[in-house]
């Protein structure tokens, strides 16, 4: 699946197609430490920048969030949050950014 980033120099008055993201379907796109995270349903993926000018999302493993729409993620305390619609998980960053 693909995704194009689109970009604007001028306030938003015109949009001109910048990379194409591809991976998993994108929900949303957050920062966790200065990491770029793609949110999909209930998968997330660290979002890289390639010599191209393409991105691709790596997925990182997401171990008991498989059956989980995940709403939300934050860096608090040295721990990755996680909101879902069955409540909020965490784990520290090191474990939260492991590949798949």
């Amino acid at each position: 699946m693909e995704y194009e980033i689109f970009k604007s120099t001028d306030d938003g008055e015109t949009w001109t197609s910048e990379f194409i993201l591809t991976g998993i379907r994108l929900d949303a796109i957050i920062n966790v430490s200065s990491e770029l995270i793609a949110i999909s349903q209930d998968r997330l993926g660290r979002v890289l920048f390639n010599k191209d000018g393409s991105l691709e999302t790596i997925e990182l493993k997401n171990d008991g969030l498989e059956t989980k729409k995940i709403r939300g993620v934050c860096l608090w305390n040295g721990k990755v949050w996680v909101a879902t619609n069955a409540g909020l998980f965490y784990k520290s960053y090191d474990d939260f950014i492991n590949n798949k």
